[in-house]
């Protein structure tokens, strides 16, 4: 009663920057580069997600899902991994030795169990 709210956002942009930027720091966006396909291996860098200290040292908790669809869009592969990472950038290499040789779509996702960020790739790819 009598009171009008006021806010200015050229008065507060300033704090909620800062505090934006402190919170990305806080919880990263994931990463998911160099995905390829070396015959039948499928390697990948994974970095830039969170890790927390612990007594061992700092620790990430990650999930990488990869699902593999042939020529006819058939799937041939489904299937998902939780590690422990405990460097800040990880190189995986998958090895597929069942595939036989054709054309195949690979799509993998990294999953940041502390952050709840995903990062997603995906990669036509001929195997021969």
């Amino acid at each position: 009663p009598g009171c009008r709210l006021f806010y200015d956002d050229n008065i507060r942009a300033d704090y909620i920057g800062a505090y934006l930027q402190k919170k990305k720091a806080e919880d990263p966006l994931i990463l998911l580069n160099g995905l390829s396909l070396q015959a039948r291996r499928l390697q990948m860098n994974i970095s830039s997600f969170k890790m927390t200290e612990t007594e061992k040292g700092k620790n990430g908790r990650l999930n990488v899902a990869v699902r593999i669809r042939d020529g006819q869009n058939q799937q041939v592969f489904d299937q998902s991994r939780f590690f422990t990472a405990r460097e800040p950038q990880v190189k995986l290499d998958i090895d597929f030795p069942f595939l036989e040789p054709g054309e195949y779509m690979f799509l993998v996702e990294a999953h940041d169990l502390l952050t709840g960020k995903t990062a997603m790739d995906i990669l036509q790819g001929e195997v021969d």
